[in-house]
């Protein structure tokens, strides 16, 4: 049986998980990632009962970019000025 969910928004880029905060019956408000690729049953059905209600689902936000590690020179698609 889906759980009473809120603050739906995709968490992948092809649409195939959703993250949202699940009212769960023994443990309250939780964060849940429903997935259509998960083994346990509960996610794909999470995910078809999110995309079936009438609440809107937050775009995809990708992750940004890892910083550059200490010391690593960083290149920004330009060629380095000429030094002399």
């Amino acid at each position: 049986m889906p759980w009473p969910f809120t603050s739906p928004r995709y968490s992948s880029a092809d649409g195939s998980s959703i993250d949202c905060v699940i009212t769960h019956p023994d443990l309250g408000a939780i964060e849940y990632t429903a997935s259509v690729n998960d083994p346990d049953p509960n996610g794909p059905v999470m995910h078809a009962h999110i995309l079936a209600s009438a609440e809107a689902i937050g775009v995809y936000i990708p992750p940004a970019p890892a910083p550059a590690p200490a010391g690593a020179t960083v290149t920004t698609g330009t060629a380095p000025a000429e030094v002399g």
